[in-house]
């Protein structure tokens, strides 16, 4: 399988130990985007973050579903939400996808191409 993170700090998750983590699998289908980021949102307590967080792990998702395996019929994805005291990270793991590798458009600024920028700035 292979996956994307974001984190918000590598150097904070590896400073101090996973406090609370959660793993869920979900369908890979767009549909079940708006369960994933429900199921986040349910997680963390309200705050500007936690829409930042909603968003991240959204378009991690959706990237899995659009370029990899998990988005054909009977594909999946997997959800790690890993909370320390000052760091939220979002791992999601896919289905594969074959020879490409994930990649960063730059200039993107319409609906598509954004998703991993989010992510890495």
């Amino acid at each position: 399988m292979t996956g994307q993170t974001g984190t918000a700090s590598q150097a904070a998750l590896t400073a101090n130990p996973p406090c609370l983590a959660w793993r869920r699998s979900f369908p890979g289908e767009f549909g079940q985007m708006s369960v994933l980021r429900r199921w986040i949102a349910d997680l963390l307590p309200e705050c500007d973050a936690r829409d930042v967080v909603v968003l991240v792990a959204s378009e991690l998702g959706v990237n899995a579903v659009r370029h990899t395996a998990s988005g054909l019929p009977g594909g999946r994805l997997g959800v790690t939400v890993t909370w320390t005291a000052d760091v939220v990270r979002i791992e999601v793991d896919d289905d594969g996808g074959g020879q490409s590798v994930p990649v960063v458009i730059e200039g993107a600024d319409g609906e598509d191409g954004r998703g991993l920028r989010l992510v890495v700035y």
